[in-house]
């Protein structure tokens, strides 16, 4: 869509732009981007990126293919984050959830036999890495797609969001809609 102007949509602009300006300020948090397909929430999520100075961006989607692998966007995620910061390496390296997450595995239970006490873990490993790869500068993620293909992930996607400690800088995008887009090709990660 490059070139064309981005019109109509100056208060959703500015809702981001307030989201993300808390997150930056240590007050990360989860916005939803939501409505029929071809509404724009992509062309919206996108423009909001660009104005996201200072924030490290990861894009993902849930490509066809994916259905009932709610985790997928999460496990295309933690990789990128884990493949560039260290420190989320270890912290993936002591949790057998998120190590069979990481390796596209699924969310094994390491273990436990509750599904509730192993969810509670998931969400809390998580949202750790999240607050980890966010110390050194802001991270926006934008899940695109989530609701055609991956059902499940806007559910998983609050679930770790809210887990996040306060002085964690995470904002988290998901765009969703009733039907997947034509296209599974996501914007470039920046």
């Amino acid at each position: 869509m490059a070139g064309y102007p981005f019109v109509g949509r100056e208060d959703v602009l500015a809702d981001l732009k307030d989201a993300l300006a808390r997150a930056a300020a240590g007050r990360g948090g989860l916005v939803s981007l939501t409505g029929a397909a071809g509404a724009g929430k992509t062309r919206t999520a996108e423009e909001a990126v660009a104005r996201a100075d200072g924030f490290r961006t990861l894009w993902t989607c849930c490509p066809p293919g994916t259905t009932g692998r709610a985790l997928w966007p999460w496990s295309r995620l933690l990789r990128e984050l884990v493949s560039d910061d260290v420190r989320c390496g270890r912290l993936v390296s002591v949790s057998p959830p998120l190590r069979a997450l990481v390796s596209g595995a699924g969310a094994g239970s390491g273990g436990r036999t509750d599904p509730e006490a192993a969810r509670l873990r998931l969400t809390g490993d998580v949202a750790e890495v999240l607050a980890t790869a966010a110390q050194d500068r802001p991270l926006l993620l934008v899940l695109d797609d989530v609701a055609g293909s991956c059902s499940g992930t806007p559910i998983t996607t609050r679930s770790f969001t809210p887990a996040t400690p306060s002085t964690a800088r995470p904002a988290t995008f998901p765009c969703s809609s009733p039907e997947p887009r034509s296209s599974s090709s996501p914007p470039p990660t920046s």
